[in-house]
């Protein structure tokens, strides 16, 4: 549906702007080809103009350097 992207881009930057959340972490996952990094990078990117990005990390399965969740924590 033409609208989910939007619907959960929605969600994500209302996610960023709750000052009481529990979760300090929003995951996305869906199967590989769905545009989680698509939507994650237009997140970050919405998120450093409003102010509110404070770091992001893609994992890249093919990169040493990205594949790992060692190297994010």
């Amino acid at each position: 549906h033409p609208d989910t992207r939007k619907q959960l881009l929605n969600d994500i930057n209302q996610w960023i702007r709750e000052p009481n959340k529990e979760a300090g972490i929003y995951y996305l996952h869906s199967p590989a080809g769905a545009g989680k990094s698509c939507i994650a990078r237009s997140v970050c990117q919405e998120a450093e103009r409003a102010g509110f990005l404070g770091a992001s990390f893609f994992f890249w399965r093919s990169s040493q350097d990205r594949n790992n969740v060692k190297k994010l924590f």
